[in-house]
């Protein structure tokens, strides 16, 4: 269906930015549902998750065969982590130069993701003309900071949702012929009767 093409175009979009980007801007694309990540599986990188959420499907067309138009939708989940010490060691409730490092390396992070999928140039996803329509984020939602030891991660996700034609095959069957079982049944043995009769009369 075209909800794994256009997963998979979206994720191609982001490894394809990240290599080009400087090492400072480079992150990790992960393929599958991201668990809450520890810092120790993050450290001071950047990744992100993309998978796809579900789709809704108009109920005006296809119903029979053809092209049922849906809007799928993809969570785009960018998690960073960044270390720092606490502004007061015998407070572990006061913010922590980790938190403000995290928080502010993740506002950043998820603009920078947010920049490369609604770039012009990736109008269509790199999938050929006409395979979505359009194609927008609808929103941007960060988590609460989460601190580990000295280092702190912060998650969050992004919604984007595309309109596509999804097509549907198959026949609904194929029209009979009408077939006359109309029987036309002589009555043979009166017939021969007749004949009989015909030939055997006296003069």
């Amino acid at each position: 269906m075209n909800f794994i093409t256009i997963k998979n175009a979206i994720i191609e979009i982001l490894e394809t930015a990240s290599a080009a980007a400087v090492p400072a801007d480079q992150f990790e694309v992960l393929q599958t549902k991201q668990r809450r990540a520890g810092s120790s599986d993050i450290s001071n990188e950047k990744k992100v998750a993309v998978y796809f959420v579900g789709d809704d499907f108009s109920t005006d067309t296809g119903t029979t065969n053809g092209e049922v138009q849906s809007t799928p939708t993809f969570r785009i989940v960018p998690t960073v982590a960044a270390s720092g010490s606490y502004s007061d060691p015998d407070d572990p409730s006061t913010i922590t130069s980790a938190e403000i490092n995290a928080d502010e390396a993740w506002d950043a992070f998820a603009s920078q993701i947010y920049l490369i999928l609604m770039n012009a140039e990736n109008i269509d996803l790199g999938l050929a003309v006409g395979t979505i329509s359009k194609r927008y984020i609808q929103n941007i939602i960060k988590t609460d900071l989460a601190p580990v030891g000295k280092k702190v991660v912060v998650t969050g996700q992004m919604n984007l949702t595309c309109s596509t034609a999804e097509p549907v095959s198959g026949e609904t069957g194929v029209t009979g012929t009408d077939v006359n079982n109309n029987i036309v049944i002589s009555n043979a043995d009166a017939d021969e009767d007749t004949a009989l009769q015909a030939v055997t009369a006296p003069n």
